[in-house]
């Protein structure tokens, strides 16, 4: 193990001892989601009213509950597990051209209660800006 791998786990075993973490999905302690419940990583395509929409993972009772977990209990750190899947889906949608991302936006009100975007979270992780749509009247 190397030093900054061991240094990385100490500060996160001693960080458990002051905000113990359980995953998202089974209740298992010290992760906020065990390998086991991760999401399968699958890009599926689907056409919708002639608009390929791309999907990074499987919609699953696993899936859901991470997504809960980042949007209604604030553990951005969930953002961490969900991201690949996105980051897979882009991919896939550009092959090779530029494509741009606008997220659904949030709610006033969901915003003051979490204090944060959710795709804003997942984008930044992956270091994709987010396109904002002007406001229609």
């Amino acid at each position: 193990m190397t030093v900054r791998a061991a240094v990385v786990a100490a500060l996160r075993d001693a960080g458990g001892l002051l905000l113990p973490q359980e995953c998202a999905v089974c209740s298992r302690t010290g992760v906020a989601c065990c390998v086991g419940c991760r999401p399968e990583l699958q890009t599926l395509v689907r056409t919708v009213h002639g608009l390929a929409v791309h999907s990074g993972a499987v919609w699953d009772e696993r899936t859901a509950a991470i997504l809960r977990g980042l949007k209604e209990d604030g553990r951005t750190g969930l953002a961490r597990v969900l991201s690949p899947a996105l980051g897979a889906a882009l991919r896939r949608a550009a092959a090779g051209q530029r494509v741009a991302v606008v997220p659904i936006p949030t709610g006033a009100a969901a915003f003051r209660r979490r204090g944060y975007r959710v795709p804003d979270l997942l984008l930044g992780r992956l270091g994709v800006p987010a396109v904002r749509l002007p406001a229609s009247s």
